[in-house]
């Protein structure tokens, strides 16, 4: 399997995007990160090829909109 060599918020940043619905933007989701958030199973490709948020991907995001540590 190959890696993938992302930078810290990356696939977070294109997570949120695909969760807000901007996928048709002038900036289109690159697919190097709509693969690896398939493999995460952070998102799905529905029946039309839109990528989906999982509830594992909506999970993502309130984790990472808590921000490091909190909580604790």
């Amino acid at each position: 399997m190959a890696m993938h060599q992302f930078n810290r918020g990356e696939l977070a940043h294109w997570l949120g995007v695909i969760a807000d619905g901007k996928t048709g933007t002038a900036e289109p989701v690159p697919q190097r990160f709509i693969d690896a958030l398939v493999i995460l199973r952070c998102i799905e490709i529905d029946a039309s090829g839109t990528p989906v948020v999982t509830d594992k991907g909506h999970l993502a995001l309130r984790m990472e909109s808590a921000g490091p540590y909190s909580g604790l």
